[in-house]
């Protein structure tokens, strides 16, 4: 049985949090940063080669694997790329306590901006709730 040589690996990702304006509006989003390429396993495998979608079981890690993409290489072994792996550690804990901070000041401004500009806006109401003839009427009493 023919055999072919296979790396195996997989980009490592931390996600992370921010609070930023999104299509919706202000809210914390999070996002995965790359942090390494991770190098599972190499070693040669029983033709035929494998295609995207198909799983692989690694004994030694004891690890079931989607293989996503299939690459050759110029030295002819086969590179099996695999979906990320996300981990969450100190920096996520971090910035996602940040994101949280961010949206409570986002929040007591946008409640104080409400405070300041709402007597305005009662008044402009109020305008808008009286008929031009009797804006009008007004207008010309006062004078």
């Amino acid at each position: 049985m023919n055999r072919h040589n296979v790396i195996i690996k997989r980009a490592v990702e931390r996600r992370v949090y921010k609070f930023s304006e999104t299509y919706w509006g202000w809210s914390i989003t999070s996002k995965q940063e790359f942090i390494e390429n991770e190098f599972l396993w190499t070693g040669e495998l029983d033709s035929p080669i494998l295609q995207a979608g198909e799983k692989l079981y690694i004994n030694e890690i004891e690890e079931l694997v989607a293989i996503e993409e299939v690459i050759r290489t110029t030295t002819g072994d086969y590179l099996y790329v695999c979906p990320e792996r996300v981990i969450e550690d100190e920096k996520t804990k971090s910035t996602f306590k940040k994101a949280k901070e961010d949206e409570e000041i986002y929040k007591s401004e946008q409640e104080e901006l409400e405070m300041w500009t709402k007597p305005e806006l009662d008044k402009s109401d109020e305008k808008q709730k009286k008929s031009w003839y009797n804006r009008l009427r007004s207008n010309f009493k006062s004078s």
